[in-house]
């Protein structure tokens, strides 16, 4: 069980992985050919869908992988969940797009229109993707192979056809075939696991109550992650979209990556649960905790070290003002992560989604607050703060409503190997300050700090006796000791 485990963690990083090298490669190339105000209405336009698109799931992705991952074991059952929440999740993408044409032909999105009528695809696209099914059943080559093939194709032709700023349809275009242009094959393929049928969806109606408050999770959380582009792009100018845009970019590639490695223990938790195997289900969330914090602390250090850096190599020095906002949002990496473990690993498979929309509609009415006064005045250095502050906000939230499952000490008793973490990462930042003195070449310097802030980072924490790193070590020298025998 636990190789399994293992193994899905690894597939699941590689596929993360894959989903951020596409934004990592293609980024630098756009932003230089696009520069900032082309990037910030490519941006602006997908954030504005992204809503829609959150209307016509529902929730219903992260509440199938839960029930479903319940009745797997059973055919029956298992097709007559699908069939339910399939039907629900069409019935719902109707109604978005019908949403969205009021909107666009009730207020004033004119510089933006075409680019958001174009990215209503996405819509569509993400409902016949039903990804939710092949995480029940754990199919994470099939995920990674898919978008492996559609990720490439995206970027040969991006480097074949955008070529000016007139280019960023197209690049708007690669955008969303890349990331949801496999869906069509999923949808298919899905029919090897699962079997839709009309006739199973009579007790739809016993999904609505979750689905609501799951959905309402996730509009609170998109709220205070979207809301400050979106209200940068209306309150502000599009070349302020890009510049922020550019500051999310690669915190957002760290913190999707961070989070894959938990992503795969949703379905695995919601079964143990299902059998009253605590145990297993203590022991997962510690590893998850421990493993994620000992990735999440040096990797906020190092942004915020190398913030400046780092803005000039992947965006150009026409982005060289989001430095700040990169360094702001780096210091929320932590809380994120936590927040995302308790909301995601603990409370949904216990059956407390509704603790998850309390702390994160905190966040999210804290969040609109804050950017309705500091963007106007502070711009995207005033976003990334209301984000941060957010965050905070819902981890306090969620270690309140810990508490009152009395799961508060278990939970604490997880965090307690930061204090080598954050020992360990102080050595990043003398590092950084040395090599900044003896080299000002901007890619050996990056490539040297990061290199020997990772070498450093690890040797510190076995000599400080570290469980994860010695289990590590532990495996390779009993590998090492197999392969001489």
């Amino acid at each position: 069980m636990k190789k399994t485990i293992k193994f899905n963690s690894i597939l699941n990083i590689v596929y993360t992985t894959l989903k951020i090298l596409f934004p990592i490669i293609t980024f630098p190339y756009a932003s230089r050919i696009l520069g900032p105000t082309e990037i910030g209405r490519i941006n602006f336009a997908n954030t504005f869908i992204s809503y829609f698109i959150l209307l016509a799931s529902l929730g219903i992705p992260t509440y199938a992988i839960r029930e479903c991952a319940k009745v797997k074991d059973d055919k029956s059952k298992l097709n007559s969940v699908y069939s339910e929440l399939l039907s629900l999740n069409f019935i719902f993408t109707f109604i978005s797009y019908l949403c969205l044409v009021v909107v666009l032909n009730t207020f004033d999105f004119n510089k933006y229109k075409n680019l958001i009528y174009f990215y209503s695809i996405s819509i569509i696209f993400t409902t016949i993707g039903v990804s939710w099914i092949f995480n029940v059943f754990e199919k994470y080559f099939y995920i990674i192979m898919r978008s492996l093939i559609f990720q490439v194709i995206s970027l040969i032709l991006l480097f074949v056809f955008v070529k000016s700023k007139n280019d960023y349809m197209i690049y708007a275009g690669l955008i969303i075939f890349s990331n949801v242009g496999s869906n069509i094959l999923d949808f298919g393929y899905a029919r090897k696991f699962v079997t839709f049928s009309l006739k199973s969806i009579s007790n739809i109606k016993r999904h609505i109550k979750p689905i609501l408050i799951m959905f309402s999770v996730t509009i609170a959380s998109t709220i205070y992650v979207n809301l400050d582009v979106t209200i940068l792009g209306m309150l502000k100018s599009a070349r302020e979209v890009g510049l922020y845009t550019a500051a999310t970019k690669i915190n957002l590639a760290l913190v999707t990556l961070i989070s894959s490695i938990s992503t795969v223990l949703l379905p695995r938790l919601s079964y143990y649960i299902s059998r009253n195997n605590t145990d297993k289900y203590d022991y997962l969330i510690y590893k998850t905790v421990d493993f994620i914090m000992m990735v999440a602390i040096p990797i906020s250090v190092g942004l915020f070290v190398l913030s400046k850096d780092i803005i000039v190599l992947f965006s150009g020095i026409g982005f060289i003002d989001a430095f700040m906002q990169m360094r702001i949002l780096a210091i929320g990496i932590c809380c994120s992560r936590l927040n995302y473990i308790i909301a995601i690993q603990i409370f949904i498979p216990i059956d407390k989604e509704k603790y998850s929309l309390y702390s994160t509609l905190c966040g999210a009415i804290v969040n609109c607050i804050l950017n309705y006064f500091m963007i106007p005045k502070w711009g995207g250095n005033g976003a990334a703060v209301a984000t941060v502050i957010s965050e905070i906000i819902v981890l306090l939230c969620c270690l309140y409503l810990l508490n009152r499952l009395n799961y508060m000490n278990k939970f604490i008793k997880c965090l307690g190997n930061c204090w080598q973490y954050i020992l360990a990462s102080f050595e990043i930042v003398i590092i950084a300050i040395f090599i900044n003195k003896i080299n000002s070449n901007l890619i050996q310097k990056l490539f040297l700090i990061v290199m020997i802030s990772i070498i450093s980072y690890f040797i510190s924490l076995f000599l400080l006796k570290n469980e994860n790193i010695y289990s590590i070590f532990k495996f390779l020298k009993n590998k090492s000791y197999q392969s001489c025998k």
